[in-house]
């Protein structure tokens, strides 16, 4: 599985965001990773859901084809 690296503009952005702290709160992360003007993740323009490489997840509507299979075959088995 491929790992995040951090760009140089992140690792710019984080510097100037929190290099007064001596910890970072999580919801101070969490908004600046996903919200920051810059380089956060919803800041971006990309598709993020669906079945493809150069997405990020799937949902259960990305596969809407095997998601009831997978369903009923984990109900049978518990």
């Amino acid at each position: 599985m491929q790992t995040t690296i951090l760009s140089e503009e992140q690792a710019k952005s984080f510097k100037k965001k929190f290099s007064e702290n001596t910890f970072v709160p999580i919801d101070d992360f969490v908004r600046w990773a996903l919200y920051d003007s810059k380089i956060g993740y919803y800041r971006k323009s990309k598709v993020r859901v669906g079945k493809s490489s150069k997405t990020d997840f799937y949902t259960s509507s990305s596969f809407t084809e095997i998601w009831p299979r997978l369903i009923v075959e984990s109900c049978i088995n518990l």
